[in-house]
C-alpha cells in the first residue's frame, strides 16, 4: 500500500472512530508534544546551568589568584618597610657617638646581615649598597669619618624601584 492509497483508508477510519480518536488520541498527541518541548527545555536549562556553572567556577578561580596575588603585595610592602627601617639603623650609625665602639659595631653588623639575608644577590642595584655598607663598617672600624649620602641615595633608589614593583604588581593583580 502506498502512501497514496493510505491516507483515504485512514480518513475514512478515522471518520468512523471520531469517539476513539477524541478520547485517545488527543490526550496522546497532547502528551507527546508536551513531553518533546520538556525535554527540549530542560536540555537548554542543564546547558544554561553548565555554563554558568563554569563562569561561576572561573570567577572563583580569578578571586582566589585576585587574592592570592594581593597577599604577595602585602609581603612585598611589609619587606620594604622592614628593609627600610634597616636601612635607617645603619645610616644613623654612621652618625653615632663612637664611644662604645665594640657595641655599636656588634649592632651595625647584626643590621648589615639582616639586610644582606633579606635581599636578592641576584639584583644588580643591591650589590653597590652592599659595597658601600662595607665601606661604612670599614669607616666605623678604622674610626674614620664617613659621609653616607652616596649610600642614602642608593637605598633611597633601591627601595623606590621595589615600590614601583610593588605598585605594578598590585595593578597587575587587580586587571587579571
Amino acid at each position: 500500500m502506498t502512501i497514496v492509497e493510505f491516507l483515504p483508508t485512514a480518513n475514512t477510519w478515522i471518520s468512523q472512530h471520531k469517539e476513539l480518536v477524541t478520547i485517545v488520541g488527543i490526550p496522546l498527541l497532547t502528551w507527546l508534544v508536551t513531553t518533546v518541548s520538556t525535554n527540549s527545555a530542560e536540555r537548554r536549562s542543564n546547558a544554561e546551568r553548565r555554563m554558568v556553572a563554569s563562569e561561576a567556577a572561573k570567577d572563583r578561580a580569578e578571586e582566589r589568584n585576585l587574592q592570592r596575588a594581593l597577599k604577595v603585595s602585602e609581603y612585598r610592602r611589609d619587606w620594604i618597610e622592614d628593609l627600610r627601617r634597616e636601612f635607617v639603623e645603619i645610616l644613623c650609625m654612621a652618625k653615632a657617638n663612637r664611644e662604645d665602639e665594640a657595641g655599636l659595631l656588634l649592632e651595625f653588623d647584626r643590621r648589615v646581615q639582616t639586610v644582606i639575608l633579606m635581599v636578592n644577590h641576584k639584583d644588580k642595584d643591591i650589590e653597590p649598597i652592599l659595597e658601600k655598607m662595607h665601606d661604612l663598617a670599614h669607616a666605623i672600624r678604622t674610626n674614620e669619618r664617613y659621609n653616607p649620602i652616596d649610600l642614602s641615595m642608593m637605598m633611597r633608589s633601591f627601595l623606590k624601584k621595589e615600590w614601583q614593583k610593588l605598585k605594578s604588581e598590585i595593578g597587575e593583580a587587580s586587571i587579571k
